[in-house]
């Protein structure tokens, strides 16, 4: 390429360009004229990509933008709902204590009789059975099994949702019972939570009164063999362990009861129709839909031991059992059972009068083996060991503050 105000060359060798304003000529010469051309063009492009380019940065960055200021809204406004909560919670708590101190006065006065209780009266409503039940986890035979066998309850209405991520459109403030499972898929304890403040919230149609969740075995093990290689890359038992301290701390707040299932995978081994109920997660093994599904129900609905309770439940060899073998597989969770002795022979109420009058009297004599004395109460169908440690001068750190904040 070569620029020449001055000299001209030959028409035929070179291309003459001229400007108005004063004499200029470009000469391109041989195959440098295509190659200036397309030069020129390729620029052209790249300005075009990196204009793209830059407009698509500037879009990308204004979307990162828009989503981070979502985000930040809604943790705002989760935060102000939590402090409008906690702040609920403390007028609460101030109100119910002057409710007390008033209550024990009028007592003292005999202006109220002690039968005038409306706490009570509540929390022998929490075992009434539900009236809407919100049942939250994924399609299968055992949401099928349990659907089926809740629609058979007379007067009870079911609102469901196969997603716990996605309870969009589910009114959950309507149902004073929620059921969670959890036993085959992923859990989320602030999910979990959320749906239960919604469902306990004050502004609510209805008062939360039962939890049930479906969690898996192993929740307690997971660090034992073979627990330990499934919890060993997701962390999916330490996460659904969270989910029931969640529900169980949950449960002391707001004042609803509670059942905690652990159960295996869904067994199809129609011979083991029966069950064993075990308290805590000391089970391994599998469970029938069917079986999984009469569980959640009889917890629900038909067995008090079940309430504030968490119990292990597997599938054993047998058939069905009937509702007088249901309600002594729960019977073992009142307590919880330590020891159990099948009676291979001899009547009931011989083994009644046994327990009664000789085994029981065996703790008060010395010698029995207790280091803490007991007294023996009589019940319907057996007896009571209550344990009376003797009082000792040791006084805690929260005893010594209490006393501290009443000599002031």
């Amino acid at each position: 390429l070569r620029v020449s105000t001055g000299n001209r060359l030959p028409a035929a060798k070179s291309l003459q360009l001229r400007s108005r304003s004063r004499s200029k000529i470009i000469v391109c010469q041989g195959d440098l004229g295509k190659e200036f051309e397309q030069e020129r063009k390729t620029r052209d492009e790249m300005d075009k990509i990196f204009k793209q380019a830059a407009d698509d940065l500037k879009k990308a960055a204004q979307n990162e933008l828009n989503i981070m200021a979502e985000e930040a809204d809604q943790l705002l406004s989760q935060r102000e709902e939590e402090w409008e909560r906690l702040g609920n919670k403390a007028a609460e708590s101030l109100t119910n204590k002057v409710d007390s101190l008033a209550e024990n006065f009028l007592k003292s006065t005999g202006r109220v009789s002690e039968d005038d209780d409306d706490e009570e009266e509540y929390g022998m409503q929490k075992f009434l059975g539900p009236q809407v039940l919100a049942l939250v986890g994924p399609e299968g035979e055992f949401r099928n099994a349990l659907e089926q066998r809740l629609k058979a309850q007379a007067g009870l209405s079911i609102l469901s949702c196969d997603k716990l991520l996605n309870t969009r459109g589910l009114t959950i403030e309507a149902a004073d019972t929620l059921v969670f499972l959890v036993n085959e898929e992923a859990a989320d304890r602030g999910a979990v939570e959320r749906l239960i403040l919604r469902a306990a919230d004050e502004k609510a149609p209805t008062r939360l009164r039962f939890v049930v969740l479906v969690s898996s075995l192993g929740t307690r093990r997971s660090d034992e063999f073979p627990w330990s290689m499934q919890n060993a890359f997701s962390g999916v038992l330490d996460k659904k362990r969270s989910v029931e301290l969640g529900i169980e701390q949950l449960s002391k707040e707001e004042g609803f009861a509670y059942s905690i299932l652990h159960v295996g995978g869904m067994s199809k081994d129609s011979k083991a129709q029966d069950v064993s109920i075990v308290a805590g997660d000391e089970q391994s093994g599998d469970l029938l839909p069917t079986s999984a599904a009469e569980s959640v129900v009889q917890a629900l609905m038909l067995q008090p031991a079940a309430l504030n309770a968490s119990m292990s439940i597997i599938s054993v060899a047998g058939s069905a059992p009937s509702q007088v073998q249901w309600d002594d597989q729960f019977l073992r969770l009142d307590g919880p059972e330590l020891w159990r002795q099948e009676l291979k022979e001899g009547s009931v109420k011989a083994a009644r009068d046994f327990v009664k009058n000789t085994w029981a009297g065996a703790f008060l004599k010395p010698g029995s083996g207790l280091t803490t004395p007991v007294e023996v109460i009589d019940v319907a169908n057996g007896v009571q060991l209550v344990f009376k440690p003797s009082k000792s001068s040791f006084v805690s750190f929260k005893e010594e503050k209490v006393i501290h904040m009443c000599d002031m």
